[in-house]
């Protein structure tokens, strides 16, 4: 089950550049409650994807990622909606 976030919502992204664009994209298994994929798009998704990649990598149940603390404001601060609505959509 794949979200998405449009990063030009985030205030980091509205501070940094004129014309925000780009995009975080997250998949999880529901069978397994697991993140399993990921893509982030646009300025600077280098120093975002890594939360992923190591959410991934570990295996770290979505219900455990639900409860992380992302910083304000930041790229990874969209993180935390969609690890909401992915646990969201695993109970529902």
């Amino acid at each position: 089950m794949p979200v998405h976030y449009p990063t030009k919502l985030l205030r980091r992204t509205c501070r940094d550049f004129a014309n925000p664009s780009g995009r975080l994209v997250l998949t999880a298994d529901r069978s397994r409650n697991l993140l399993v994929g990921a893509a982030a798009i646009g300025p600077h998704a280098d120093e975002w994807i890594g939360e992923a990649t190591l959410a991934i990598h570990a295996k770290v149940p979505l219900l455990v990622l639900v409860q992380l603390v992302h910083l304000f404001p930041t790229y990874s601060e969209s993180y935390g909606r969609l690890f909401r609505d992915l646990a969201r959509a695993e109970t529902a």
